[in-house]
């Protein structure tokens, strides 16, 4: 009797020790498969895009928009070191600033038509017309998703290591801590720098916008994310999923700022829709066609004619980009 006892014991702290084992083994396989699911979704975050995986391996080799867009900026060597440091980073992010427009409408910086404009009536032009040649801003602005706060002062302290091994590039210490978010290149003092703003998920389906605005304010996820790429002459940049509803809601950069969303009575940084970005009349101007001028006014030339050469021109750039799967204004022209 007592040996089936034994045998009976026996067999019960083996179950009870299988059955502690399976736990356990059922513990570590949820958390390697949910370890597993959190790479794998911030690998496929970071590294996917709407627009093809073609615009990165194809299209910036693609000949689109020579009519438009100027020869690379004299920032552009700089700019090659500071997309390997973003990529570095291993963080999602995309141009949140001017430059973005205009890779979408030119592939690249600049609109050739006011260079060209300049260029043939230099001498009879203002400075300040002959500073539209380019119509660029001084800076490059990114957004970068951290995942908190700490997160973000471990990256930007990653910024400014990555800053010291470059041979074009030189950050200034934005941060007690060491770190940096502007990246200025080493030639002329603040002629051209690049900044990093932070954003953070905010829950499954928002992203929270910091500091650019002077206030946190939400935006939809699918909206933003995942990026698109957008040809950059022979580089290339990322841009918002939705770049043409991001670009109209995007809150500006000013001094002084409101302290909230409900007292912000500015207007929206790029303006909104087609009209405003895609084809926004200060590119007419700039390539010399009058804001407003009765047409008999041109006896000896049609404004009307440079504009439908201008369209044209843009109408194939924004197909072009397209066909070699880079980011564009398309959907604007058809």
């Amino acid at each position: 009797m007592r040996n089936g006892s034994d045998a009976l014991l026996s067999q019960s702290i083996v179950a009870r020790n299988a059955a502690k084992h399976f736990v356990l083994l059922a513990a570590f396989l949820i958390v390697s498969l949910t370890t597993s699911l959190q790479l794998f979704a911030d690998a496929r975050i970071r590294t996917s895009a709407s627009s093809s995986d073609r615009c990165r391996t194809h299209g910036t080799k693609s000949k689109c928009c020579r009519d438009l867009v100027m020869k690379p900026p004299y920032f552009f060597e700089e700019w090659l070191e500071m997309l390997q440091i973003l990529e570095a980073l291993e963080r999602p992010w995309f141009v949140s600033g001017s430059s973005a427009l205009f890779a979408l409408r030119t592939g690249g910086f600049g609109f050739k038509f006011a260079e060209n404009f300049v260029t043939r009536n230099s001498e009879k032009l203002s400075d300040t017309h002959k500073q539209w040649m380019s119509l660029l801003d001084a800076d490059m602005d990114f957004t970068v998703l951290f995942h908190d706060k700490e997160d973000q002062a471990a990256k930007y302290r990653q910024v400014s290591a990555l800053c010291n091994s470059t041979s074009k590039l030189r950050c200034s210490r934005s941060f007690p801590d060491g770190g940096s978010s502007v990246v200025w290149e080493k030639g002329e003092p603040g002629k051209m720098n690049f900044g990093m703003w932070g954003a953070f998920r905010n829950g499954t389906d928002r992203v929270t916008i910091n500091g650019i605005a002077n206030y946190d304010y939400d935006m939809p996820w699918s909206r933003l994310f995942p990026t698109k790429y957008a040809k950059f002459h022979t580089s290339w940049i990322r841009v918002p999923n939705d770049f043409m509803w991001a670009f109209s809601h995007f809150r500006p950069y000013s001094v002084p700022a409101p302290p909230n969303a409900s007292v912000d009575t500015r207007q929206v940084e790029y303006g909104m829709g087609c009209i405003e970005m895609a084809y926004p009349k200060f590119l007419l101007q700039s390539a010399g066609v009058p804001a407003s001028r009765p047409i008999n006014a041109f006896p000896d030339s049609d404004p009307y004619e440079e504009i439908r050469r201008i369209e044209s021109s843009m109408v194939r750039c924004a197909r072009c980009l397209e066909s070699v799967g880079c980011a564009s204004f398309t959907s604007c022209f058809t």
